[in-house]
């Protein structure tokens, strides 16, 4: 104690260290008790994050545990809207986009080996027939035109096969050129008038002008004259067969009309799929099986055009090709 710069005197205060020491031991359990608790707290939180966060993957991993056996289709229910259920709706239509394939495949196995079956088997029975030897000489030529018929029909079926196989499989190469349109569908009329002559149609081409397109003549020849040959298989005689071709700014369109049975509204959406057939028993008559549509649809798609149909029961079809 000072007065001025005189000093005077001194304060001494004590107090027990006990008690600090005590305080100070009770605020470190209490700090120890609240750690504790604070770290158990956020591992019981981080398990259940952990469960929710990896709840979605755990869904996708099993979908495509599920794809892996052998199970296409198999869906992802994911009630959220974060990116997990963005990834399991892309999962979804995938699985559902292999699931189709997967069925298409089986189809188209199971049909190639109808198909591939039926001349085979006619074929077999004719030539047990000639092996008997009790056929006279006529009836022997006429198993014999029969058998190459067959053969005829099992190598067009075998060689559309092939055609169809190489361009799914990106392995047909195109040729793109200048061809003159006027000249190839010329030759395709030139090439089906005496098949359409036999059931007195008319094939009249519309336009005769000189006209050049950039594309693989050979692949567009097929393409028409796959549709040429169906519109004459499915008209009436003594009906009219139309087709085509003009250009449209910067599309080309080849198109083929015709007078026959049409085609149901429910069959449009379907006819351009491998084997199908409205009337298998009318197309089995005819010689079709069912790919020369298909074929055709896969040639202008190569081409990255597409082709349209329009057509009426009882009136008619129009099927158009509209290359770039």
């Amino acid at each position: 104690i000072a007065s001025g710069q005189q000093p005077l005197g001194a304060v001494f205060i004590a107090a027990d260290m006990n008690i600090m020491i005590a305080q100070v031991t009770s605020l470190r359990d209490r700090l120890i008790l609240f750690g504790a608790s604070t770290g158990l707290l956020i591992f019981v939180l981080s398990i259940f994050i952990a469960r929710y966060i990896t709840r979605p993957v755990n869904k996708l991993t099993q979908g495509v545990q599920e794809m892996t056996a052998g199970n296409y289709g198999a869906q992802v229910n994911i009630d959220s809207k974060d990116e997990f259920a963005a990834l399991a709706f892309a999962f979804n239509e995938m699985s559902n986009k292999i699931a189709a394939e997967d069925q298409i495949r089986r189809q188209f196995v199971a049909n190639a080996s109808h198909e591939l079956k039926s001349p085979l088997a006619s074929m077999k029975a004719l030539v047990e027939a000639s092996l008997n030897g009790s056929l006279a000489e006529e009836e022997a030529k006429e198993v014999l035109g029969d058998i190459n018929q067959e053969v005829d029909r099992l190598n067009k079926l075998v060689g559309d096969l092939l055609l169809l196989s190489r361009i799914e499989n990106n392995k047909q190469e195109i040729r793109i050129q200048e061809v003159s349109v006027g000249e190839l569908m010329y030759q395709l009329t030139h090439k089906l008038e005496p098949l359409a002559r036999q059931k007195a149609i008319s094939l009249k081409l519309v336009s005769d002008k000189e006209l050049y397109w950039a594309m693989d003549g050979e692949m567009i020849f097929r393409a028409v004259f796959n549709l040429l040959d169906n519109a004459i298989k499915y008209s009436l005689p003594n009906t009219k067969i139309e087709l085509g071709y003009e250009s449209k700014g910067q599309k080309l369109s080849l198109w083929v009309e015709d007078q026959g049975i049409g085609i149901n509204e429910s069959d449009l959406k379907r006819i351009f799929e491998r084997f199908y057939r409205q009337d298998k028993a009318r197309s089995r008559e005819t010689g079709g099986a069912g790919i020369g549509l298909a074929i055709v649809s896969e040639i202008v798609t190569l081409h990255g055009g597409q082709v349209t149909v329009k057509s009426e029961v009882g009136v008619g079809s129009k099927f158009n090709i509209l290359l770039p």
